[in-house]
């Protein structure tokens, strides 16, 4: 499904949603098959450790795809009392994660492994609750899994 910039009702409005700042070309909307199917290798790793921390955002995530950067995959998380959003970046390999401030904070592959980092970050911004625990990590990179309910 294709949406303008002003929004779809079933992505959030709330500051986190990249469709509130990308107002030129078109957003749609992405199951969660096709925006992994072309993630790369460092945004599968990210999803996994993210996943690993917060089994419970694997559903609740949205996925979108915009026409002026169609290669990158965006992610948007609506949680408790907030909510964040993430950008692939698949040409220069930069995981870019904002909160409701709606500031980005770029990590690449400069000096340190990024994708904990980004993932740390993340975590910061979508905090736990009564429902969700810490489980296990994938540190493995060459273990990926799919976004999608399983």
């Amino acid at each position: 499904m294709t949406s303008s910039a002003s929004g779809d009702p079933r992505v959030s409005s709330a500051a986190h949603n990249p469709q509130r700042w990308g107002t030129t070309g078109m957003w749609s909307d992405e199951r969660c098959e096709d925006a992994s199917s072309r993630t790369p290798p460092f945004g599968q790793r990210f999803f996994a450790e993210l996943f690993g921390h917060r089994p419970t955002l694997r559903s609740t995530g949205r996925y979108l795809r915009w026409s002026v950067q169609p290669d990158d995959v965006y992610g948007v998380f609506d949680w408790h009392g907030g909510g964040a959003g993430v950008q692939l970046d698949a040409a220069l390999e930069y995981v870019i994660v904002w909160g409701d401030d709606g500031i980005p904070t770029e990590y690449g592959d400069w000096g340190e492994d990024h994708v904990p980092l980004a993932v740390a970050h993340m975590l910061r911004l979508l905090q736990l609750d009564s429902q969700d625990t810490e489980p296990i990590t994938t540190t493995d990179p060459t273990h990926h899994i799919g976004f999608g309910t399983s």
